[in-house]
């Protein structure tokens, strides 16, 4: 079993994709201090959904889709663990593995 786990809901990612967000900066940092450390990141499909949702806005589209690409590495790299049913049509821009 993991020890260092941490879920990351919508308000989170949200806060780290949007720099105008104003938690970005508090959250940003928290993040990178984590990785550092070795957490390793939960969320769930339903979360991404509701992030590509709130941020679908033409500004930051560039940010949610190369966010989206990461994921897959990210999952490959057993950094991050993503629970839930496959998403609507927004995930299917990138492959996703069986068993998200």
């Amino acid at each position: 079993m993991t020890k260092n786990l941490c879920f990351v809901d919508s308000v989170g990612w949200i806060a780290i994709l949007n720099a105008d967000d104003e938690l970005h900066k508090v959250t940003d940092t928290e993040y990178k201090n984590l990785m550092k450390s070795g957490v390793r990141f939960v969320t769930s499909t339903a979360v991404l959904n509701e992030v590509a949702n709130a941020l679908s806005k033409p500004k930051y589209r560039g940010a949610v889709v190369e966010f989206y690409k990461n994921l897959n590495v990210w999952k490959l790299s057993l950094w991050m663990k993503i629970y839930g049913l496959q998403a609507g049509s927004f995930m299917k821009i990138v492959p996703i593995r069986n068993g998200v």
